[in-house]
């Protein structure tokens, strides 16, 4: 299990990311809706587009087969669970990457489900 939030420089989790059943990685904020309410303490987080960029490289790697992936750490203000898993989706499709995992969004205010990892 992985659990990453809190980065800026995404690029230093490729590899913590290898082997992964299960990963939970913060997609803070989307670049419009950052641009439109901006928060200097959003600089300090992985971007939609980054998190996309990092999910798609790793799986493009071949080395990273997670079970599930979790968007979270979502701004409030700042970003919305489609936008998160839309900027996901449309990076594998732009990159013929696979996307052999489900994708989800963290609730905002409550327990997630209980995830089951075989």
């Amino acid at each position: 299990m992985v659990v990453c939030t809190d980065f800026h420089d995404h690029k230093v989790l490729l590899d913590h990311m290898r082997d992964a059943d299960f990963v939970f990685i913060e997609a803070n904020h989307d670049l419009e809706l950052l641009r439109k309410y901006f928060n200097y303490a959003s600089l300090f987080h992985l971007s939609n587009v980054k998190t996309a960029d990092l999910l798609c490289t790793a799986a493009g790697t071949g080395e990273f087969k997670p079970q599930r992936v979790m968007l979270g750490h979502l701004s409030e203000q700042r970003n919305t669970d489609s936008l998160a898993m839309e900027t996901v989706r449309e990076r594998f499709a732009h990159d013929g990457v696979a996307m052999n995992f489900e994708l989800e969004c963290a609730p905002r205010l409550e327990p997630s489900n209980v995830i089951h990892i075989e």
